[in-house]
């Protein structure tokens, strides 16, 4: 009995870190492994097969190839929840070029997490694509909370100090999408 209550506090305990599954209305079209502060996560990077929605898509902008990667947990009734984090970059003769990265938490979807080229920092390291659209990379920096992203000019959030992350992913994303 006493090597039974250790057993039984473990799997207790284990069971939010477990990943939900899918509901079968999504499909897993990548993975985002990352830890944001020091709290790691397993994302998924869906498509909604009633929608016909990718949550990763690809765009020419300005002659550059511009890719959208948006991966969110799974919540308990199998569909994307936050935290999500968003990561959208240009790719160029094969290298990538971050544009930005939000991470929407508990804070909601008007005050992110973010890195773009004023705020924040951060950079892929073993970056891969193929010829058919398998990305995989990883990457690293920091964040700072912004306030009020439905203004013109989002700002750092007054105090907001300075969020790790890191992290990797792994995408097919769509032709075409």
């Amino acid at each position: 009995m006493r090597h039974f209550i250790p057993i039984v506090i473990a799997v207790l305990t284990a069971a939010p870190a477990l990943a939900q599954s899918l509901d079968s209305r999504y499909q897993s079209i990548g993975e985002i492994r990352v830890t944001i502060g020091g709290n790691p996560y397993e994302m998924v990077v869906p498509f909604d097969t009633e929608q016909r929605k990718s949550f990763a898509s690809e765009r020419e902008i300005i002659g550059r190839r511009t890719f959208n990667i948006f991966g969110s947990v799974v919540g308990e009734d199998g569909r994307p929840a936050n935290p999500s984090l968003q990561i959208t970059f240009f790719v160029k003769d094969g290298k990538p070029d971050l544009v930005s990265m939000e991470v929407f938490d508990e804070e909601g979807w008007r005050k992110p997490l973010s890195i773009n080229a004023e705020i924040g920092n951060g950079d892929f390291t073993d970056f891969r694509i193929t010829a058919d659209n398998r990305i995989t990379a990883s990457f690293a920096g920091e964040m700072l909370r912004l306030d009020n992203t439905d203004a013109r000019q989002p700002k750092v959030a007054s105090g907001a100090k300075p969020v790790s992350i890191e992290g990797a992913f792994s995408v097919a994303v769509p032709a075409g999408s």
